[in-house]
């Protein structure tokens, strides 16, 4: 897989926000509150019916990506549709101009 990246634009483009939101939409979820230890903790109640709604748990930890990290942090595979948070000490992922 190339990490080589697209910038955080094309990660945040309109197409791809819809399409997470059209997901969202399609396999709504319910989101509790669960204490671990001194921590409260956000917690996806997912009790799946029918085998598509395993895209709830993915489509709101996308959305949780692009809303929850800086823009130039988010990163697309050039090789893929995959989306990333880009950790590396510049902000770079591996190879990426």
């Amino acid at each position: 897989m190339s990490t080589s990246g697209v910038n955080a634009q094309d990660a945040r483009s309109d197409a791809f926000i819809s399409e997470v939101n059209l997901l969202l939409e399609r396999h709504p979820s319910v989101i509790a509150l669960q204490r671990n230890g001194e921590k409260l903790e956000r917690k996806v109640v997912f009790e799946p019916e029918e085998s598509d709604e395993v895209w709830a748990p993915i489509a709101i930890a996308v959305a949780e990506l692009l809303s929850d990290v800086p823009a130039v942090r988010v990163r697309k595979c050039g090789a893929c549709i995959v989306h990333f948070l880009d950790t590396s000490k510049k902000g770079r992922a591996a190879g990426a101009a």
